[in-house]
């Protein structure tokens, strides 16, 4: 009697990774990488947003309304870089993606109403009736 393989012993065993396996850590170098550029944005987002409300709070000819627009909108951008941006780079490197080779880069869920798959099967026109 045989015994059966299944899809994650035969895809080991091939060198590839089966379909419900997690998929590899980041090396080093690239997690350090990603880690450096996102935090170095967020610095300079930090720094630059600071001078643009304090110079607005300092200068009494910068009290505009218009510069107070401007104020509120740094403050918005403050309050991404110190809330939003230090869990997006945690996400970044802690929670690799896994790309998808079945899908096409052009048939996501924000690609409108036409398909990139119609032009790939010989169809030339844009008729959009058909699905």
């Amino acid at each position: 009697m045989t015994t059966p393989v299944n899809n994650t012993t035969a895809a080991a065993a091939a060198g590839g990774v089966a379909a419900g396996a997690p998929p590899a850590p980041r090396p080093t170098w690239e997690a350090a990488l990603i880690v450096l550029v996102c935090s170095l944005m967020m610095v300079g987002t930090i720094v630059g947003n600071t001078l643009v409300c304090t110079a607005v709070s300092i200068v009494r000819k910068l009290r505009t309304p218009s510069n107070w627009l401007i104020v509120s909108l740094a403050v918005a951008d403050l309050l991404v870089a110190l809330l939003v941006m230090p869990l997006a780079i945690l996400y970044e490197v802690a929670c690799r993606r896994r790309p998808n080779k079945n899908k096409h880069p052009f048939n996501g869920p924000l690609s409108g109403t036409t398909r990139v798959s119609r032009y790939q099967k010989g169809k030339t026109s844009l008729d959009f009736t058909e699905a």
